[in-house]
């Protein structure tokens, strides 16, 4: 799917076309953290969030090239980018801060980070997670077992862009 900066709805022909405003097209991957299904007390302070090279999300996406692709040109980027921000960054629930303006709804926070670590080879790490008690409890249940990368990617060569927001 592609989004839009106003709402989430399929992509469209000339949607890049017709209004200049539109943020790039859009892919959201489910990684399934092994760390968060195993009986440790606590959740893990850290984890891989986007893959080294090429990778697929569990349900077949990306259709439209043949895989996604983080290099180590674009990890170095991803992790320099939020490096410059100057607060945490918040891990919340199905995507909700994407939608919270519009619909009124809440978006609490999971968890916070404030940096993350390209690992050659490896992938891009989200490093010194802070966990909300309510969040940590619902990881050591299994309430929630997968976290979600929203990231930009190119339509044509599936490089990631930027690293929009993590649920």
């Amino acid at each position: 799917r592609a989004l839009t900066d106003a709402a989430a709805r399929p992509r469209q022909a000339g949607d890049m076309k017709r209004k200049p405003h539109l943020i790039p097209p859009l892919g959201v991957a489910l990684v399934a953290l092994t760390a968060l299904a195993g009986a440790a007390p606590t959740p893990p302070t850290e984890f891989r969030i986007i893959p080294a090279g090429e990778f697929r999300s569990w349900d077949g996406r990306p259709t439209e090239c043949a895989a996604w692709v983080c290099t180590d040109e674009d990890g170095a980027r991803l992790a320099a980018e939020i490096a410059a921000f100057e607060s945490a960054r918040v891990i919340d629930y199905e995507h909700a801060t994407l939608h919270a303006k519009k619909t009124g709804a809440k978006a609490p926070a999971a968890g916070w980070y404030e940096r993350v670590e390209w690992r050659s080879g490896d992938g891009l790490y989200l490093v010194g997670i802070d966990w909300t008690a309510c969040a940590a409890q619902e990881i050591a249940d299994k309430s929630y077992r997968f976290v979600s990368p929203l990231f930009s990617y190119d339509p044509q060569t599936g490089r990631v862009l930027h690293l929009r927001c993590v649920s």
